[in-house]
């Protein structure tokens, strides 16, 4: 599991509360090569700041239309963190 993964869970969990789970599903796995290599390139550059995970995540639900403050508060919250762990937990344990 990749150390990013715990949030951008989180994020399409918020998402399928607003009734867009498969959207944000898609958008982060069409997405995802993109982000990964943009941080590993300004990390290796230390030139430009690249977006958060969290700021990427949020231009995400701005983009499906979502309740942004709403997303926002739920990712900062950490709302659905235990489902998600949850969730994590039994994936493992079928591993």
């Amino acid at each position: 599991m990749h150390k990013e993964s715990p949030l951008a869970h989180e994020a399409s969990l918020a998402a399928a509360d607003q009734g867009k789970f498969w959207e944000m599903h898609d958008l982060l796995f069409a997405t995802q090569a993109k982000w990964v290599q943009a941080r590993s390139s300004a990390k290796a550059a230390e030139s430009e700041p690249v977006p958060t995970l969290r700021d990427d995540l949020i231009a995400k639900a701005a983009q499906l239309n979502l309740d942004v403050p709403r997303f926002t508060k739920d990712l900062d919250t950490h709302r659905f963190k235990p489902k998600s762990t949850r969730t994590a937990r039994k994936a493992t344990a079928w591993a």
